[in-house]
């Protein structure tokens, strides 16, 4: 029986016996617990898990351990990525305080990790918590273009100072014309940062348009086009780079794609993108082939696709 089959199979008591069981020695599988918890916490039901949890970790640092911080860091971890995918606003807003809340007394108040100077390991997906909170992606709207246009005109003036590889081309793609056509279609999405005074940060297409060297790849999952929802062109701003906005843009997509009826995800990079490949991979995207071809009139690129299964 595979690991999620497995995970799945467990009540949600059981599922929160295992997590602390498993913090016992200072080893978390989050990613597995990650993919149970679609299924498995409500708002109340994440608000016991941390309680027991939070209850753990004051026991942790009592013995001067530094599994209280780690423990804290990938709970609060998992209770996020759940409260990111409720529907529910209320419910999104009260978890999603209740963790600020709580991993600032447990830094400030009840001193957890600061024996052993770890509790920068959860405080850093409070500051995570934070910046979400911040942002705002939709689809664009024709006042947006001159905004994405200097977000693709800074990554080209990156591409060329070899600050960044992406294959991409100015004047070639993307290029202004990108987002029109994007626009004319309603599948133009904009990331802004609302504690930015509403910047742009990052733009991507969304929809169920396949690249046609998509059409006999080496895909995993014989998926019907119905079914399947395609990321494009996934811009973020270089001067912002590093501050999750790629991650949150992702998980939007995903989260789009699951509310449209599309468990299966898409998408590709040029071979020479290492980062966006990293990047992917460790989001859970399994590279399904590498195709030769001509990309939106960029010659000799080797395209990687790329998949996922929600």
């Amino acid at each position: 029986m595979k690991e999620k089959e497995v995970l799945e199979s467990l009540s949600k008591e059981e599922l929160v016996d295992l997590i602390l069981e498993y913090s016992d020695s200072g080893y978390f599988p989050l990613e597995l617990f990650i993919l149970t918890a679609d299924y498995a916490f409500t708002a109340d039901d994440i608000k016991d898990l941390w309680e027991c949890s939070y209850y753990q970790a004051l026991e942790y640092e009592h013995q001067r351990s530094d599994l209280g911080a780690v423990l804290l860091r990938d709970v609060s971890e998992l209770c996020f990525e759940r409260a990111k995918r409720f529907k529910n606003a209320d419910e999104q807003e009260k978890v999603l305080e209740m963790l600020t809340d709580d991993l600032t007394r447990a830094s400030e108040e009840d001193g957890i990790g600061n024996y052993t100077d770890s509790e920068w390991l959860y405080d850093e997906v409070r500051e995570e918590i934070e910046k979400w909170k911040t942002l705002t992606i939709r689809c664009a709207s024709a006042s947006d273009l001159d905004a994405i246009e200097s977000v693709y005109n800074r990554i080209h003036d990156a591409e060329e100072k070899g600050e960044v590889t992406t294959g991409w081309i100015r004047s070639v793609y993307p290029v202004r014309a990108t987002a029109e056509a994007a626009l004319r279609r309603q599948d133009l999405f904009v990331e802004k940062d609302m504690a930015d005074g509403g910047r742009i940060v990052g733009t991507a297409i969304i929809n169920q348009t396949q690249v046609d060297v998509y059409d006999g790849a080496d895909w995993q999952y014989d998926a019907p086009e119905s079914q399947v929802m395609v990321l494009h062109t996934l811009v973020i701003d270089p001067a912002v780079r590093g501050h999750g906005y790629g991650k949150a843009f992702v998980q939007f997509y995903e989260q789009y794609a699951e509310e449209h009826g599309c468990n299966y995800l898409r998408m590709d990079t040029n071979e020479r993108n290492r980062n966006a490949r990293s990047f992917y991979t460790r989001l859970g995207y399994r590279e399904a082939d590498i195709v030769p071809c001509v990309f939106n009139g960029i010659p000799d690129v080797s395209l990687v696709l790329l998949e996922k299964k929600l």
